[in-house]
């Protein structure tokens, strides 16, 4: 079912040449918005990339899944293979690939920002380090919001941003030590709160989601 997954999202490679755009050309607008010396201001330069990245991966999987459920793939999914747990992990996995992809274009827009090499290997090995919890909520997020959104998107960033908010917050926390203080210390701390919280939300959000599309499709 992975392979299938992987195979579906190459099938749709205009939505990540899309998404990809949508960041880059963003992301670029800020640069020509702000004032030369923006550069000297490392940590507004990551908190833009990082919120526009968050949009991007947001949309992504809000996109896809809610196709899948429109089309009703996932419900034939599910009564071929009778396991939410695995359409759940291949759908998650496939989507984490993706935005990957869409991570590593990130250094491009932090050069534009003036950023070195130094402050750009942080910054994304903060942002891979933590997305695969952002992807699972962005995931959990847009499973729950099948019913109660229908065709109002505007409702399912309502309920799916409050969600990431914490998550910008910790990353920012840690980028702001980095950048402004210095204190690797503390870095290496959050970097390790991090794994923690990986390690225990991680499969609290397969266990409700999985959960949340048994109940999206009807099936107990």
């Amino acid at each position: 079912m992975f392979f299938f997954e992987i195979k579906k999202q190459i099938k749709q490679i205009n939505d990540l040449i899309f998404n990809l755009f949508f960041f880059l050309i963003t992301t670029t607008i800020f640069v020509f918005a702000v004032d030369y010396d923006f550069a000297q201001q490392k940590i507004y330069a990551a908190g833009i990339t990082l919120t526009i990245l968050l949009l991007a991966i947001l949309i992504v999987v809000e996109k896809n899944l809610k196709e899948d459920f429109s089309d009703g793939i996932l419900e034939q999914l599910y009564i071929f293979n009778r396991a939410a747990g695995q359409i759940i992990l291949a759908k998650y996995f496939s989507f984490l690939i993706f935005i990957y992809i869409l991570l590593l274009a990130t250094p491009l827009v932090l050069v534009s920002f003036a950023l070195n090499i130094s402050d750009i290997k942080i910054f994304v090995i903060i942002i891979a380090a933590m997305l695969p919890l952002i992807t699972a909520l962005c995931f959990l997020g847009s499973i729950f919001t099948f019913k109660i959104a229908g065709q109002k998107n505007f409702l399912i960033y309502i309920i799916i941003l409050p969600l990431l908010i914490p998550e910008i917050i910790f990353i920012m926390l840690i980028i702001e030590n980095n950048y402004v203080n210095y204190d690797f210390t503390r870095v290496q701390n959050y970097l390790e709160y991090m794994l923690f919280l990986n390690l225990v939300l991680l499969p609290i959000c397969y266990f409700l989601a999985k959960n949340s599309l048994k109940s999206a499709l009807k099936y107990d």
